[in-house]
């Protein structure tokens, strides 16, 4: 249910302090800036006569943002940005504008940390338990302000000032109030403004962006710097991001200070010693195709483990917002929030996200070791705890600051050498790479669900054809015969009765049987082709014994073997057959049978033992390179296999 705005009457105020005259555009809006003297003025609905709130004019501080008079479209209607409100909130900046739709109704354009979105003024269902938001802890209890749907709090945080630019609607509140962010599994989010005690307006909130609302002109102007004095060493510290920057290093003598912009630097009194980046604050580069600045740089490590630390980069563009690079061991992972309407993984060992799989991999708390530059939040937040979740080459990171916030973060690998080539950052000067990362790739990787669904299909197709040919296949008798082995066996031969193979080439099963008991035969067999004169040889026997041992009857071998010829031209042949034999009995006789065109299952299972060689030598190289990445991880999954 959505809530409508009244309609002033008064179209125009007097400024209280010049006495110059301003026009409000929108019949909606109740704030303005007197363009003459920068006085921050309001009219009340169905009132005459202007209130003079205790709210500061936007300054210069605020031009590098979505400037008054940019257009876009939402939801199919045109809408123009006509005056803002900044919000200078305890953890970050809270940029809200308000926008009037071509109908004349009023809507608001939002932005915190790069995150924009269109936000709705509605009507709650239950607007009596908007009081028990204040006390709910993150994520954990529900309230339910609208039927039927369950919301949790994901984000809270209070605005210390206030800064108003041109038209606007924005109660009168001495630019303070409390935002509270909440949703549900389906990642709808509300916002909850209370202005003051018990004072609330409720926003459905869209997260959208710069490019889906066609904004025709964001007019982010060149940021030109703040400078400050460092209060310990009396250095000039330049503030390259005035709008965002919250916590800043003294490039001099690395003195922690909290920038607010009404105040300038305030000095933090606990030490942090002074960084040299690998990558300098101030640098450029393009990841995946968006140019960033490096704003600051923070070197962390896991709370009662200082030998494992790793270096985080802080990233910024005027239009998609902040990105954070980490290196670790060398291993560079490209890092961004993102809205999730999942509560903190206490105990989940395995997310899922988008149709992946990911594993625990590590979770911990930090410290910090040494910081350079400028940062957008608290980089020293000692009661944060991180849950980090992996599916290389990309991960999952939730973060939960004490009862504030729980933020999502996906990282996903990038290479050394890109690095290198987006910020031109000599190769020397890289820090080594030693191990495997948690998200590094492995060379020649291959999905090895997607290899086990392709392994399945070629088992299938060749199987398929193994039975098409199968019955298909002629089967022809062409010669069978059953000869008397001579007396004298050495130098004697026997030549078969001429026989004929059909035309087409193919393959020919010689079959040999003979009664041999506790004997063996063979026979050295050469096929003639009567018209060429081109011979094929083979030596097949059988062998066969048995007898009793310890009451029990045992037997091995056999009196028939088998033996293919592969590819027999068709034509006429006869058999050149030396027979030889050996045991206790003599063998009187043997038989050889010749089929043409027989089932031939030796090649299937040589391909088949092809077609399962990559799959097993992938299945290996990837148990070697896993195992190799998860040695870094309390949550080894093959430690128990190594105990």
């Amino acid at each position: 249910m959505k809530q409508t705005l009244l309609p002033h009457i008064q179209k125009s105020v007097e400024c209280p302090e010049c006495r110059n005259t301003s026009f409000f555009r929108s019949d909606y809006t109740n704030t303005i800036v007197c363009r003459h003297c920068r006085t921050v003025i309001q009219r009340d609905s169905g009132k005459e006569g202007a209130v003079k709130p205790s709210l500061q004019a936007a300054s210069q501080v605020f031009s590098n943002t979505v400037t008054i008079g940019t257009h876009g479209v939402w939801n199919d209607k045109k809408f123009e940005v006509i005056g803002g409100v900044y919000c200078d909130m305890e953890r970050f900046f809270n940029n809200r504008w308000t926008i009037s739709f071509a109908d004349g109704t009023l809507g608001f354009l939002t932005e915190t940390l790069g995150f924009y979105a269109i936000q709705e003024l509605v009507k709650p269902d239950y607007p009596s338990k908007l009081g028990e938001i204040r006390g709910m802890h993150i994520r954990l209890e529900t309230v339910e302000l609208f039927k039927s749907r369950k919301l949790r709090v994901f984000d809270r945080a209070s605005s210390e000032n206030s800064f108003i630019e041109g038209e606007c609607w924005w109660p009168d509140s001495n630019g303070i109030a409390n935002i509270t962010e909440l949703g549900d599994l389906t990642e709808r989010r509300i916002e909850v403004v209370e202005y003051s005690k018990d004072a609330f307006e409720v926003y459905d909130v869209h997260y959208t962006s710069l490019a889906a609302l066609q904004i025709d002109n964001p007019a982010f102007t060149k940021r030109g710097p703040v400078t400050h004095t460092c209060e310990k060493c009396r250095s000039v510290i330049s503030i390259r991001n005035p709008l965002y920057t919250q916590y800043c290093t003294c490039p001099s003598c690395g003195a922690l200070c909290r920038y607010r912009k009404t105040i300038g630097l305030v000095h933090k009194p606990k030490e942090i010693k002074k960084l040299e980046p690998y990558i300098p604050p101030g640098s450029r580069g393009k990841i995946n195709g968006i140019e960033y600045e490096v704003m600051g740089a923070v070197k962390k490590y896991e709370a009662g483990s200082i030998s494992t630390n790793w270096i985080e980069y802080s990233l910024f563009n005027e239009e998609t917002g902040f990105a954070f690079l980490s290196e670790y061991n060398g291993h560079f992972s490209y890092i961004k929030e993102f809205k999730s309407g999942s509560p903190y993984p206490y105990q989940n060992n395995e997310l899922e996200y988008d149709g992946e799989s990911y594993a625990l991999f590590n979770d911990y708390s930090f410290d910090t070791i040494s910081a350079a530059g400028e940062f957008h939040t608290n980089f020293d937040r000692f009661n944060t705890n991180a849950r980090e979740f992996i599916s290389p080459p990309e991960m999952l990171i939730a973060e939960k600051y004490g009862n504030k916030e729980i933020t999502w973060y996906k990282g996903v690998h990038i290479s050394r050498d890109e690095i290198i080539t987006a910020f031109n950052v000599p190769a020397v000067k890289m820090p080594a790479r030693y191990g495997i990362g948690p998200l590094q790739p492995m060379w020649g990787y291959v999905n090895m669900r997607l290899l086990r669904m392709l392994f399945i299909a070629g088992f299938g197709i060749l199987f398929a054809a193994q039975i098409f040919f199968s019955a298909n296949a002629r089967q022809e008798t062409v010669f069978s015969n059953t000869f008397i082995v001579p007396d004298s066996l050495p130098g004697k031969g026997i030549v078969s009765d001429p026989f004929t193979i059909q035309p087409s080439s193919s393959n020919l099963q010689v079959t040999i049987v003979a009664e041999v008991l506790d004997s063996w035969f063979s026979a050295d067999i050469t096929l003639v082709n009567e018209g060429t004169g081109k011979e094929y040889s083979l030596e097949k026997g059988v062998e066969y014994y048995s007898g009793y041992s310890d009451g029990e009857f045992w037997s091995e071998g056999s009196k028939q073997q088998d033996a293919i010829l592969s590819s027999i031209p068709g034509g006429t042949y006869h058999m050149n057959i030396f027979p030889s034999s050996g045991g206790s009995k003599k063998i009187k006789a043997f038989s050889i049978t010749l089929q043409n065109d027989v089932p031939m299952w030796r090649n299937f299972f040589i391909l088949l033992g092809i077609l399962t060689l990559f799959p097993l030598l992938q299945w290996g190289r990837t148990q070697i390179f896993e195992r190799a990445r998860w040695n870094n991880s309390p949550h080894n999954p093959y430690a128990k296999d190594e105990e």
